[in-house]
């Protein structure tokens, strides 16, 4: 298959996952997100700094990474400094390389900056989220997912 031809495709599954209000692997994460929490998606482009709104968490701000097909283990969270005080909850969503979810996991405002000053580049690694007594991991991604093949 051509490089022209494959992006023709990718242009089409862009189309159609555009129907579902999914731009990237990011949307896809945001949705997952809002279906676990019962929430809703932060449909505005004006409204920034935060992703889902949900009962009980409030402004959730949604971050996903796919695991490079290379191997390594890039599981690092940028969170920037604009998204500081935006949002009540960070939700982290890596994906293998197939788009199924490897880990995801919430963590309150506060514990989230602790975890990115920690880290040089402001990022939320996936070993410092754990390390918090505050991680709460996101199980029920997974059925959601299977749900979606439907």
């Amino acid at each position: 298959m051509s490089i022209r031809s494959l992006l023709v495709e990718l242009a089409a599954i862009r189309r159609k996952l555009n129907e579902f209000g999914i731009r990237d692997e990011a949307g896809y994460a945001e949705l997952l997100v809002a279906e676990a929490l019962g929430g809703q998606r932060n449909g505005s482009s004006v409204v920034r700094g935060w992703d889902v709104e949900a009962p009980g968490y409030g402004r959730v701000e949604v971050r996903s990474r796919t695991l490079p097909f290379d191997g390594r283990q890039e599981t690092r969270l940028h969170l920037p400094a604009s998204k500081r005080g935006h949002f009540d909850w960070f939700a982290g969503v890596i994906f293998n390389q197939d788009l199924t979810v490897r880990e995801a996991f919430l963590l309150p405002h506060d514990a989230a900056w602790e975890c990115a000053r920690l880290n040089r580049r402001s990022d939320v690694t996936l070993k410092s989220a754990r390390a918090r007594p505050e991680y709460r991991p996101l199980p029920k991604l997974d059925d959601l997912q299977a749900g979606f093949d439907a």
